[in-house]
């Protein structure tokens, strides 16, 4: 087998336009929620119902369980960090590595400044089922951190040599664990629907630029 592009050959273009079509268009509807959240009836009206909704489902047994899925979004995003780097760092794939690296803490960093950026305030205290973290609330740095390691780890499997349903198995397991953290955080009470729905099109746009840079130096191998 040879490959289609040396070291030197220009980067594939179809990956690049689609990850910068992919960009804009969620940076658009990000900025769009982080403009009008202060100012914007429908935004606040949204928050709202779909906080009423979600919180109405509160209890017991559903408490421990997000209280449970909310800490992997903190905890388990710090070990597979670690265990992502270590095991390409064993593997001596450094590249990948520094990819894993700048995906994830990159991710985190970007939604931090995002919240000095709008400061805006959290849900009262006292609907809270958890202490109120002392950042802002707008972008959930939890549904940020945890789509960041979901998408790695979900780009990783799709390019490993696991099977088909292997491969759908895994992703869709890490797409619902991103999606449970981030409802856990307006279940308990921590941040507004609208800060999760902005960190989620934070972290697609920010997944799609890294993924499509990494697809478009991917060498293909032709027969």
């Amino acid at each position: 087998m040879t490959r289609v592009r040396s070291a030197r050959s220009p980067l594939r273009r179809r990956p690049l336009i689609a990850a910068v079509v992919i960009v804009l268009a969620c940076v658009a509807g990000f900025w769009e929620l982080a403009e009008d959240f202060a100012i914007s009836p429908t935004v606040a009206a949204f928050d709202a119902r779909v906080s009423s909704a979600i919180v109405a489902l509160r209890g017991p047994a559903l408490t421990v369980v997000a209280r449970l899925v909310t800490a992997t979004g903190d905890t388990l995003t710090v070990s597979l960090v670690t265990a992502v780097l270590l095991y390409f760092l064993w593997r001596r794939r450094h590249r990948f590595a520094v990819s894993a690296l700048v995906a994830i803490a990159g991710g985190a960093l970007l939604a931090n400044l995002m919240k000095d950026r709008f400061g805006r305030a959290r849900p009262l205290a006292e609907s809270a089922l958890i202490t109120l973290p002392a950042s802002f609330s707008f972008p959930s740095g939890h549904a940020m951190a945890s789509l960041c390691v979901a998408g790695v780890l979900g780009y990783l499997t799709v390019r490993s040599s696991m099977s088909p349903r292997a491969k759908a198995i895994a992703v869709g397991a890490l797409g619902l664990w991103a999606l449970a953290v981030g409802l856990s955080r307006v279940y308990l009470g921590v941040h507004w629907p609208s800060d999760v729905i902005a960190s989620w099109l934070l972290g697609v746009a920010w997944l799609s630029l890294l993924i499509g840079y990494s697809e478009a130096r991917r060498e293909v191998p032709q027969a």
